[in-house]
């Protein structure tokens, strides 16, 4: 249930989050794991995926929180778009 609050865009370190986002959260791994199954992988690494899924998430989260910090609310996209060139 907490992957999917994080999945969904609430912060593990405080924060708010919204029910539309949770709802999406929880419906991510459950789609995966249906997925999965359909096309046959192993429970292991079905649940790997959903882990790398939840740790992308919290990457995310923690970029998006550091931007804030420093008052940069679209460091995170230009940093991705841009390649890590500054500009």
């Amino acid at each position: 249930m907490i992957a999917g609050v994080v999945i969904g865009g609430t912060s593990l370190f405080g924060g708010v989050g919204t029910i539309l986002g949770t709802v999406v959260g929880l419906f991510i791994p459950a789609v995966l794991q249906n997925g999965f199954v359909i096309t046959g992988v192993q429970p292991f690494w079905q649940q790997v995926a959903v882990g790398a899924v939840l740790i992308t998430a919290v990457y995310v989260d923690q970029v998006r929180r550091s931007a804030a910090l420093r008052g940069n609310s679209q460091g995170m996209w230009r940093k991705f778009l841009s390649g890590g060139r500054k500009g």
